[in-house]
C-alpha cells in the first residue's frame, strides 16, 4: 500500500478512505493503481489517527472492524519505547529458535543500540514487530538520591 487518502463525496456528504497501492493484474495500464475503500477489504491497519478522526459512521461492518483494528494498532504503537534499565514483559511467552521460551527481558544499551536480553540466560534477542505486540514495562528502580 502506497498511500491512504481521505476523500469527500459531495453527492453523499461523506468522507471516504481510499487506499492507493500496487497495480492490479487485470488493470489496463501499469500506471493505474488499485484503489480500495475501507468497505472493500483492506488488510493493512496502519491508517493514521488524523484520517480516522475525520471519518463519519462506517459504511458497513467490515469498515467498522477495520477502523477498530487500526485504533488497536495505534494504541500499541504509540506507547513509549522500552529504555535501558527497564524490564519488558510480554503478555504471552515467546519461543525462540533455540527452543527457549521467555516472557521477561532486560532492556540494555549496547553501544548506540538498545537491545533485549532474556532474563533466564542473558542472551540478546530480537523480537519482530515489538511495538505491535502486547507487553508491559516494569521501570528500572530509581537510583537513591545523594543528598
Amino acid at each position: 500500500m502506497n498511500g491512504i487518502i481521505a476523500m469527500e463525496s459531495r453527492m453523499q456528504r461523506k468522507l471516504h478512505v481510499r487506499f492507493g497501492g500496487g497495480n492490479r493484474a487485470d488493470s489496463r495500464s501499469s500506471t493505474t493503481p488499485t484503489q480500495l475503500t475501507e468497505t472493500m477489504g483492506p488488510y493493512h491497519y496502519d491508517c493514521p489517527a488524523s484520517i480516522l478522526d475525520l471519518l463519519g459512521p462506517p459504511g458497513n461492518e467490515y469498515a467498522a472492524k477495520w477502523r477498530e483494528a487500526c485504533r488497536a494498532r495505534l494504541a500499541l504503537t504509540s506507547r513509549r519505547k522500552p529504555r535501558p534499565g527497564d524490564t519488558l514483559v510480554l503478555a504471552e511467552p515467546l519461543t525462540f529458535t533455540d527452543g527457549q521460551s521467555e516472557r521477561s527481558f532486560r532492556v540494555v544499551q549496547s553501544g548506540r543500540k538498545t537491545i533485549l536480553r532474556r532474563m533466564n540466560d542473558g542472551m540478546g534477542v530480537k523480537i519482530s514487530k515489538l511495538m505491535s505486540r502486547a507487553w508491559t514495562i516494569v521501570p528500572a528502580p530509581a537510583a537513591p538520591s545523594a543528598t
